[in-house]
């Protein structure tokens, strides 16, 4: 017990010299070897430090602090910033006042200026530099001021990247404010993210109205016309479109059509993380394919008047000009032998052309509007019309009449025969075929003629064609079409290698537009 106050004395005593050891100061003409390695760890550290004098002249610079402003030690010790020539510039391109330079400023206020960011130009390369730099004064026991310590991390790269980053950033703001098309941006729970500038002007919307807001609270008709849906299958990875989606908006009662694109939005690892709709507006479109449609309706329509016409005048006027011939040239025949037998040639080649002239004229009246299709109605003159047909081109033409309606209004039994006539026609310069059928068929609900061949019929991939490009399917079939359109009807085209069959189905509802009754069912 007695010895071990010895023992810890001896540990302070220990303790005590070896203190003196490191306190003692070197012999004179010797630099301390602490002192000369805090000084190369400063030299070599990647942050620029400068020590400044009380009258902010540079005492010390390191290697990084060099290389940050492209001199040397020549080049800065015992100068001020101002006499090195480095003109500071803030974050917005002005420049700082030497009295609001960091380095004075610290200094006159004694406080400590810390993360600024400034730039300067190199004096020898010109090159503009960017540093993040902190001010620190440095006192001296009594409190007189000794310096200061100046840190310059460079961020010249940092900036570079930002100021890209900004002018993408503007460069993406200007695309999604001049784009002629909207641009939305939903979140995970399909709430609105983006609303561009487009959009506003559309629907009549700012984006401080939608932002934030789901759908279903601001736009019912999307829940009815499957947007709620595609939107949801874009976040299940699919992208999904609609095309002809009527729109109202409730809040400023605009109104038109669109089509929209939902497509899934990603991050940097794939995981959905939203949907980006594109919305582009086809109300103008869609007003001059309406005007179109009229314009067409109206075409047809003077085109069946017109027909309706010329049949008329051919059988009431010039076909009964040459029934007069015929007559005048039967009397002619019962002349005496002796008066007739000089021109018996002549009155008989004469007669013969005649008779072939009215038949020509009654066959070009049938075609352009056979009387029976007004006089007992469609299902009499497609009777007619076969028989025709098949006396004229040799085709066999099987008929199937399962109709029980009566007469129709007047439009559907006109378009129901020219597409007959089209069908038939197309049969008899296409096909090949020998035998063609034809299906007329009616119930509560519906009409439908069916015509079909046992011909080559159509490649697949030109039937392809036809439903991508319609436009390829000739005036015909185009118009076939169009007819069905305006009636609220369908035509359907199917073909094999055995075959084609044209369908044309039309409903029979009294809201049929465009359709008036015919003047024998008045």
């Amino acid at each position: 017990m007695r010895n071990k106050p010895k023992r810890s004395l001896s540990r302070r005593e220990s303790a005590r010299v070896k203190t003196s050891r490191r306190t003692r100061p070197a012999p004179a003409g010797q630099s301390d070897p602490n002192e000369e390695r805090f000084r190369q760890l400063i030299q070599h550290l990647q942050v620029g430090v400068a020590f400044l004098g009380p009258d902010a002249r540079v005492q010390f610079a390191n290697e990084a602090a060099l290389e940050m402003c492209g001199l040397s030690e020549t080049d800065v010790l015992g100068k001020t910033t101002e006499e090195i020539g480095l003109n500071l510039i803030r974050e917005d391109g002005t420049e700082v006042p030497m009295s609001m330079r960091p380095g004075p400023r610290a200094i006159r206020t004694r406080k400590a200026v810390r993360g600024e960011i400034l730039g300067f130009v190199q004096p020898k390369t010109r090159k503009l530099v960017w540093c993040y730099a902190d001010n620190i004064p440095q006192f001296a026991p009594d409190g007189t001021l000794k310096g200061l310590i100046s840190t310059l991390t460079d961020v010249t790269e940092r900036m570079r990247n930002r100021q890209e980053l900004e002018r993408t950033n503007e460069f993406n703001r200007q695309i999604l404010t001049s784009v002629q098309e909207g641009i939305i941006v939903h979140s995970p729970d399909l709430r609105y993210q983006l609303w561009n500038p487009y959009m506003e002007r559309m629907s009549g919307l700012k984006a401080k109205d939608v932002l934030g807001k789901h759908p279903r609270e601001l736009f019912p008709f999307l829940q009815e016309h499957g947007g709620i849906a595609a939107m949801e299958k874009a976040l299940g990875g699919e992208v999904a479109t609609e095309t002809d989606m009527p729109y109202e908006i409730p809040q400023t009662g605009e109104k038109g059509w669109c089509d929209n694109k939902y497509v899934p939005l990603c991050n940097e690892s794939g995981e959905i993380i939203g949907v980006i709709a594109t919305v582009r507006d086809i109300t103008g479109r869609k007003q001059h394919e309406d005007e179109l449609h009229e314009l067409s309706s109206r075409l047809l329509q003077l085109q069946d008047e017109e027909r309706r016409r010329i049949a008329r005048d051919l059988h009431d006027s010039l076909a009964q000009q040459f029934m007069a011939a015929s007559l005048n040239l039967a009397r002619l025949r019962k002349l005496p032998a002796s008066a007739r037998a000089k021109h018996a040639a002549l009155i008989s080649e004469t007669r013969e052309i005649v008779s072939d002239g009215a038949r020509q004229i009654r066959s070009i009246s049938y075609l352009l509007h056979p009387p029976l299709l007004d006089e007992l109605g469609l299902a009499s003159a497609i009777e007619e019309y076969a028989q025709g047909f098949g006396q004229r081109t040799g085709i066999r033409v099987d008929i199937n009449l399962e109709f029980r309606s009566g007469r129709l209004a007047q439009e559907i039994e006109t378009a129901l025969f020219r597409i007959l006539q089209e069908s038939l026609g197309n049969i008899q310069k296409h096909s090949a075929s020998a035998t063609a059928s034809i299906r007329l068929a009616s119930d509560s609900q519906c009409v439908t003629l069916e015509i079909s061949d046992k011909g080559k019929g159509i490649p697949g991939r030109e039937l392809h064609s036809y439903a991508v490009r319609p436009q390829k399917l000739g005036v015909g079939i185009l118009g076939m079409r169009e007819r069905m359109r305006q009636l609220g009807g369908r035509l359907e085209i199917s073909s094999d290698g055995l075959g084609t069959t044209v369908r044309a189905i039309l409903p029979l509802l009294p809201e049929v537009p465009n359709a008036r009754s015919h003047p024998d069912s008045r």
